[in-house]
């Protein structure tokens, strides 16, 4: 296809909802967008994402094990994980599209990615789960984009934005 082994250093500008990319040299770019959907009739999809320290995952209340969960104050240079629990309620199967992002200023863990789109087949009464680890190399605050769910292109339902405040 005629691409460099190395990528040129392409110039990238974004400014509100537009960006511009000036290409030093030969490249392929994909865009895929992501709308706002209308309110369908089938049954709304269940979503949540939360946040925990693999090194520090339970806790104990009695005899029963439960997940701590990390929601205020995050450290440098620590591992964190996120589970994304997704549950289809309804009677019918959903083709769905899962999008799944790191923290801004975060790093990805254990074969990780910075944006991750997951076509799935969600059966009815059903639920996936989905783990993704990272850190943060630096202290701060930074904003993260919820898990998202999109059907035919419409953006069905989205987790609650987080926003990490880092500390040494």
């Amino acid at each position: 296809i005629d691409l460099p082994f190395a990528a040129a250093a392409h110039t990238t500008i974004v400014s509100d909802t537009a960006v511009t990319l000036t290409a030093a040299g030969p490249l392929i770019l994909y865009h895929k967008e992501i709308n706002a959907g209308a309110p369908t009739n089938s049954a709304p999809l269940l979503l949540s994402q939360q946040f925990f320290n693999p090194l520090d995952r339970y806790e104990y209340d009695g005899n029963e094990r439960v997940e701590k969960f990390v929601t205020d104050e995050f450290l440098a240079f620590t591992p964190y994980g996120a589970s994304v629990a997704l549950s289809n309620p309804g009677g019918q199967r959903r083709n769905v599209n899962v999008l799944l992002q790191l923290p801004v200023g975060a790093m990805p863990l254990q074969h990780g990615f910075y944006t991750r789109g997951i076509p799935l087949t969600l059966e009815p009464h059903s639920t996936r789960t989905f783990e993704y680890y990272f850190y943060f190399p630096t202290t701060g605050v930074f904003q993260q984009l919820p898990a998202q769910v999109a059907e035919r292109e419409c953006c069905i339902a989205s987790a609650t934005p987080a926003t990490f405040t880092v500390h040494f």
